[in-house]
């Protein structure tokens, strides 16, 4: 109910735009609304850091700062991208290629798949990321250095997915 309201408050503002661009430009007005993305609701959570610090591709300072890395994830709502320190570093790739295996097999993880660098880039998306993490709808990726891998939360919704799951449309 909340939501359809305020889509309603918006349509009353976009007919107040149409209305305006009408007076102003009569018959020669176009009004296009266009989205970026779509939104999925959200309850579980994912959280890359911890498997990738206890897995030894980051370091902290246990006060939120890093000391060095080699792998990190990027968050984007639901996925994640993976960026190497070095990308010709042929052995983190495989250690993060291993972790993200290790991770995806569990199905309460709630990973959809892992792209590898070359499939990601042929579609656009992250051209520094070696890996993109693609969550299942439900799921968005966490970010916090500490904290379980895996939790549930209170019902909320994000963007990021990879743009081919069906519930962003």
């Amino acid at each position: 109910r909340e939501a359809i309201a305020v889509l309603e408050r918006l349509d009353v503002v976009v007919g107040a735009l149409r209305d305006a661009a009408e007076r102003v430009a009569p018959g020669r007005a176009v009004l296009a609304i266009v989205s970026d993305h779509g939104f999925a609701r959200t309850d579980g959570q994912l959280n890359l850091f911890p498997a990738f610090r206890d897995a030894g591709l980051f370091s902290d300072d246990g006060k939120g700062r890093i000391n060095d890395w080699k792998a990190m994830p990027w968050t984007a709502g639901g996925s994640a991208a993976i960026v190497l320190k070095d990308p010709s570093d042929g052995a983190t790739r495989a250690e993060v290629r291993n972790l993200l295996a290790a991770l995806a097999i569990e199905p309460g993880n709630g990973i959809d798949r892992v792209l590898e660098a070359d499939v990601l880039h042929q579609r656009g998306g992250f051209p520094t990321a070696s890996f993109l993490v693609g969550l299942k709808p439900g799921w968005r990726a966490g970010s916090s250095l500490t904290g379980p891998v895996r939790s549930t939360l209170k019902p909320s919704g994000t963007h990021g997915h990879l743009p081919d799951l069906p519930e962003l449309r």
